[in-house]
């Protein structure tokens, strides 16, 4: 940019100016190449060469003197546009750098470089780095390197420009980029897996362990409620087994009180038949008479206590 001599009154009302690159007239949806900060009337230069290594299709010159606004001395109360002349430099040809702008952008500049160093002003997806010569890495992808690869096999990197897992996804997840969780009612490697019926809601589980989320239905353990709880698989046969010992115990304890009782009747009988007989013998004991009844049923009552057998022939005979 060309101004007037520094010694004349023009200088004044260049102080402070911009200078925008942008691809509309508007300077605020442009790039800010340059703001005067630093000169004064005896210190502008006639010439002033601006650097701004920006693609765009206007080159925007602009000035202001705000009110309520206090501007350094030598600012002139009013801006005006008074300058000779603007030049603009730069390549004809895009994707083109150096002194001839015979040199090409590197391959994975987008769309323009820097036209003095051939530094790209933006990578294409996948690429980072002042020429765009590095593959974005760390798990990250896309533009700018700025996206996050989803959940590949062992956490691999991602495919550096579109983020796609190339080994597959870790267990629970699916889709190219496998940042998708299983479906409903599977779960595990490639959610291949079925969940467990057994669930408190019908295969309803985490889609990368299995495990039950609201836990299990009635009878039911583990965190894929696939075990049957242990009060109903460990108890029934001890309860099996104790109900049995008992039922033997009991009817042990019968059988020893009926043998009790028969022993126990058996000799009172025979104890009241030794008195009887005893009794029919001591004369001092008669009362006179024998009663005859009586005395047979003593007989009969003590030949069922004794071993009863078959009649002989002589007993037939007589």
């Amino acid at each position: 940019m060309f101004f007037s001599d520094s010694s004349n009154g023009y200088t004044s009302r260049f102080l402070g100016f911009y200078v925008y690159i942008s691809n509309t007239t508007d300077r605020f949806d442009g790039h800010l190449c340059f703001h005067d900060t630093i000169y004064n009337r005896s210190t502008i230069p006639a010439v002033v060469n601006i650097s701004c290594p920006v693609h765009g299709q206007y080159v925007i010159y602009y000035n202001e003197r705000l009110l309520n606004v206090t501007y350094p001395t030598g600012y002139s109360q009013y801006a005006f546009t008074d300058f000779c002349e603007v030049e603009v430099y730069g390549c004809a040809t895009p994707m083109r750098y150096g002194s001839n702008c015979s040199l090409l952008c590197p391959v994975n500049c987008k769309q323009y470089c820097n036209i003095q160093l051939g530094n790209c002003f933006q990578c294409s997806p996948g690429y980072k780095g002042e020429q765009c010569e590095q593959k974005c890495d760390g798990n990250l992808y896309g533009r700018n390197c700025r996206e996050t690869c989803g959940s590949c096999l062992y956490l691999r990197q991602c495919h550096h420009v579109n983020g796609s897992c190339k080994d597959g996804c870790n267990p629970g997840y699916q889709g190219e980029k496998c940042d998708k969780v299983c479906s409903f009612g599977y779960f595990g490697s490639d959610c291949k897996e079925e969940c467990s019926a057994f669930c408190k809601t019908t295969r309803d589980c985490h889609y990368e362990t299995g495990s039950c989320t609201q836990g299990c239905k009635s009878g039911w353990q583990g965190h894929d409620c696939f075990q049957i709880q242990a009060k109903e698989e460990n108890d029934w046969p001890s309860r099996f087994y104790g109900l049995l010992a008992a039922f033997c115990v009991c009817e042990a304890v019968i059988i020893v009180m009926l043998v009790v009782v028969f022993l126990q009747r058996r000799r009172m009988i025979v104890r009241k038949a030794q008195k009887t007989l005893k009794e029919s013998k001591n004369p001092q004991c008669n009362t006179g008479y024998v009663d005859v009844m009586s005395t047979e049923k003593i007989k009969s009552e003590y030949q069922e206590l004794s071993d009863i057998k078959e009649p002989s022939t002589y007993d037939v005979i007589k």
